[in-house]
């Protein structure tokens, strides 16, 4: 959505009625990431994996959380990971019934 949004020229009919389609696309387009910011997200993403990967080994994932997951962030938005240790292992773990996990939340 936001690539879209940010990356349409206003090449649609415009209407020139207040609260129309294009008034709201014009909005979105000042309050969403352009593709810039969306194209500098992805290569940091890329460069935080690579490191994962380097650090934990090829079982760690690193997952996409929050607003740009839900294609709803804004131009000020951070990017909210999470590092997912062990993934296989856990995965694994979950399937076994009756083991009992660590803590409340169910993490080891």
């Amino acid at each position: 959505i936001a690539a879209a949004v940010s990356n349409h020229n206003h090449q649609l009919p415009l209407n020139k009625q207040p609260g129309s389609s294009a008034d709201l696309l014009r909005f979105l387009g000042t309050v969403m990431p352009g593709y810039d910011r969306l194209e500098t997200v992805d290569t940091c993403l890329e460069h935080v994996r690579l490191l994962v990967r380097q650090l934990c080994g090829d079982d760690a994932a690193v997952v996409v959380q929050g607003s740009y997951t839900q294609g709803v962030a804004l131009v000020g938005s951070d990017l909210d990971v999470a590092v997912i240790l062990d993934g296989k292992q856990q995965a694994a773990d979950a399937r076994r019934p009756g083991q009992q996990r660590g803590g409340a939340s169910g993490r080891q």
